[in-house]
């Protein structure tokens, strides 16, 4: 199994205000998990932040994406 990795530990946050307010949608406006992963044959271990957000600010963003 060489390449694969498990998930040890998992933790996640979420952030409220901007979606519900401005735009009356009661969501999450960013959510990040934090990962522990094991790799299966050597047993070393990494980790992983993983963010996604509906909002953005008043600048020019680089994916250009918009509600």
């Amino acid at each position: 199994m060489q390449g694969k990795a498990i998930p040890l530990s998992v933790v996640g946050y979420a952030s409220y205000g901007v979606a519900n307010e401005v735009l009356g949608i009661p969501c999450e406006d960013t959510i990040t998990l934090a990962v522990e992963w094991e790799n299966t044959l050597s047993k070393n271990k990494g980790h992983a932040i993983y963010t996604s957000s509906w909002i953005e600010g008043k600048s020019d963003v680089h994916t250009q994406q918009r509600f």
